[in-house]
């Protein structure tokens, strides 16, 4: 196939960087099989940033770390994955949580950024809770935490796990193109609002919008080639991050379909 110059200079500026949710064997062989990584413990206590400066030290050069949010900014204290919490959260435990322009979530933000320079990551996620809504008064509450904080050059990324950001999909454009936030989807599930620096996708399984168990067939493979593979149209980098069980061999097979392309 015949590439023009032009759309054969946009793929080589732009990359998609494929990895996992999270460590699923030893680090340094995952090294050698990967090249970016998305951190899950950083959502549900902070680690040491000595520990993370160690992460950064050990890995290739050009190997890329992203990372989730601390939970407190996003979930309440209702939220069950509190009970992982270790440490003793200072202010009102009631202010913590759905991206409230609160000193407990700004502070909590601040701790979650240190550790974010640690580890020299590229992007932070703000997974959002199942039971944040998108309406007038969340959007204001998001809009005013947003405008408080500072992400110092990483790239800032939401995930939505609420049906009315898809219904109110305008004020969520709004939104992302307000703070040049990135839409984090499941793209098997919807596409991104295209706003940002980069597309940000974490694949949860299908057979409904969270399927750990699932294993993607070669088939659901090559689909998700199709689906990537016109984001680079736009020069930006793809980050693929799986997110279930299989999500290391997965990876791999999705690593050798497009190498087949």
């Amino acid at each position: 196939m015949k590439i023009s110059g032009n759309h054969y200079w946009v793929i080589l500026m732009a990359k998609i960087w494929i990895g996992c949710c999270g460590f699923s064997m030893s680090r340094k062989k995952y090294y050698e099989m990967f090249e970016a990584v998305e951190i899950q413990e950083t959502f549900y206590n902070l680690p040491s940033k000595s520990r993370m400066e160690k992460w950064r030290m050990e890995s290739p050069q050009n190997f890329v770390f992203t990372m989730k949010a601390w939970q407190v900014i996003t979930h309440p204290r209702t939220s069950p994955t509190w009970r992982r919490i270790k440490e003793e959260l200072w202010g009102d435990l009631n202010n913590y949580g759905f991206l409230r322009p609160t000193k407990e979530n700004i502070q909590a933000w601040e701790d979650t950024l240190e550790i974010a320079k640690a580890v020299g990551a590229k992007a932070i996620v703000l997974q959002l809770p199942p039971k944040l809504e998108l309406k007038e008064s969340t959007y204001k509450d998001i809009s005013e935490f947003l405008s408080k904080i500072s992400w110092e050059g990483f790239l800032l990324a939401i995930e939505p796990r609420n049906k009315t950001w898809d219904k109110n999909r305008d004020m969520a454009k709004s939104l992302f193109e307000k703070f040049n936030i990135i839409h984090c989807v499941d793209i098997f599930k919807r596409q991104p609002v295209d706003v940002g620096e980069a597309y940000y996708i974490r694949l949860h399984g299908l057979g409904g919008e969270i399927n750990y168990r699932y294993k993607y067939t070669d088939q659901d493979l090559r689909r998700l080639k199709d689906l990537v593979m016109p984001l680079l149209g736009a020069n930006k980098d793809v980050f693929v991050m799986f997110n279930n069980i299989h999500m290391a061999d997965d990876a791999l097979r999705f690593k050798r379909i497009l190498a087949q392309s």
